[in-house]
Protein backbone atom coordinates (compact mmCIF):
# COMPACT_ATOMS: atom_id res chain seq x y z
CA UNK A 1 0.00 0.00 0.00
CA UNK A 2 1.10 3.68 -1.46
CA UNK A 3 2.42 5.67 2.00
CA UNK A 4 2.50 9.60 2.01
CA UNK A 5 3.94 12.08 4.49
CA UNK A 6 2.19 15.08 5.43
CA UNK A 7 2.83 17.89 8.26
CA UNK A 8 -0.16 18.76 10.48
CA UNK A 9 -0.26 21.32 13.02
CA UNK A 10 -0.04 20.18 16.59
CA UNK A 11 -3.74 20.56 17.78
CA UNK A 12 -5.00 17.81 15.02
CA UNK A 13 -2.55 15.86 16.25
CA UNK A 14 -3.56 15.68 19.88
CA UNK A 15 -7.22 15.26 18.11
CA UNK A 16 -6.10 12.59 16.33
CA UNK A 17 -4.48 10.90 19.57
CA UNK A 18 -7.53 10.91 21.24
CA UNK A 19 -9.75 9.58 18.33
CA UNK A 20 -7.10 6.93 18.12
CA UNK A 21 -7.62 5.80 21.98
CA UNK A 22 -11.27 6.47 22.07
CA UNK A 23 -11.84 3.92 18.91
CA UNK A 24 -8.91 1.47 19.08
CA UNK A 25 -7.92 2.57 15.19
CA UNK A 26 -4.85 3.75 14.49
CA UNK A 27 -3.94 7.52 13.82
CA UNK A 28 -3.35 6.58 10.09
CA UNK A 29 -6.16 4.50 9.81
CA UNK A 30 -8.23 7.37 10.95
CA UNK A 31 -6.44 9.55 8.64
CA UNK A 32 -6.95 6.67 5.95
CA UNK A 33 -10.50 6.89 6.77
CA UNK A 34 -10.77 10.53 6.17
CA UNK A 35 -8.73 11.66 3.56
CA UNK A 36 -10.81 8.82 1.15
CA UNK A 37 -14.11 10.07 2.96
CA UNK A 38 -13.11 13.45 1.61
CA UNK A 39 -11.86 12.61 -1.82
CA UNK A 40 -14.96 10.55 -2.77
CA UNK A 41 -17.23 13.54 -1.15
CA UNK A 42 -15.10 15.95 -3.33
CA UNK A 43 -15.11 13.63 -6.46
CA UNK A 44 -19.11 13.25 -6.35
CA UNK A 45 -19.14 17.23 -5.79
CA UNK A 46 -17.44 17.53 -8.89
CA UNK A 47 -19.77 14.75 -10.96
CA UNK A 48 -22.60 16.72 -10.07
CA UNK A 49 -21.10 20.26 -11.09
CA UNK A 50 -20.31 18.77 -14.35
CA UNK A 51 -23.19 17.33 -14.73
CA UNK A 52 -25.28 20.68 -13.98
CA UNK A 53 -22.70 22.62 -16.07
CA UNK A 54 -23.47 20.28 -19.21
CA UNK A 55 -27.15 20.40 -18.45
CA UNK A 56 -27.39 23.89 -18.40
CA UNK A 57 -25.18 24.16 -21.86
CA UNK A 58 -27.57 21.99 -23.40
CA UNK A 59 -30.47 23.76 -22.39
CA UNK A 60 -28.36 27.36 -23.75
CA UNK A 61 -27.72 25.34 -27.24
CA UNK A 62 -31.27 24.79 -27.59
Amino acid sequence: MPQISVTIPDDLHRLLQELSEETGQSISGLVADFIKQGAYTEAEMRKKIAEFRNMRESKQSK
